[in-house]
C-alpha cells in the first residue's frame, strides 16, 4: 500500500547550508498494517507525511501509494490523487471553528469528484 525507497529531503538554511531531513532508505506499510509515527519537534513528522501526500516532493526517491508513484504526478496531478485517495486533515489551519470534527472532514470530501 505505501512504499518509500530511497526517499530525501533537505531544506536550505538561511546561511545557505543543506539542512537534511528525511534519508530513509526503504519504508513499507502492507494494506490493512497501521503505524504510529512519533518523534520529537523538528524530527521530519509533518514533513514525511507532506512527501507521502504529494504535498512536498522528495529531493530524490520514490513513494509508491497502492501501486502510483505520487512523485512522478504534476502538481495537479498530485492535488487530484490526494483528493481522491488520501484523508488529510491539516493539524491547525482550514479548521472551521464553528463545525465538528466530522463537519469539518465532510466539507473537505465535497471537493473529491466521487
Amino acid at each position: 500500500m505505501l512504499l518509500l525507497e530511497g526517499v530525501k529531503k533537505s531544506f536550505v538554511e538561511p546561511n545557505g547550508r543543506t539542512l537534511p531531513i528525511l534519508d530513509i532508505p526503504r519504508f513499507e506499510v502492507a494494506e490493512s498494517e497501521q503505524m504510529v509515527l512519533i518523534g520529537r519537534s523538528g524530527s521530519g513528522k509533518t514533513t514525511l507525511l507532506h512527501v507521502i501526500a504529494g504535498i512536498s516532493r522528495p529531493d530524490a526517491g520514490v513513494v509508491r501509494l497502492d501501486g502510483t508513484d505520487v512523485v512522478r504526478l504534476s502538481e495537479a496531478g498530485r492535488d487530484r490523487f490526494r483528493a481522491a485517495r488520501i484523508g488529510y486533515v491539516f493539524q491547525t489551519f482550514n479548521l472551521l471553528p464553528a463545525f465538528t470534527a466530522l463537519e469539518n472532514v465532510l466539507l473537505g470530501m465535497t471537493f473529491t469528484r466521487g
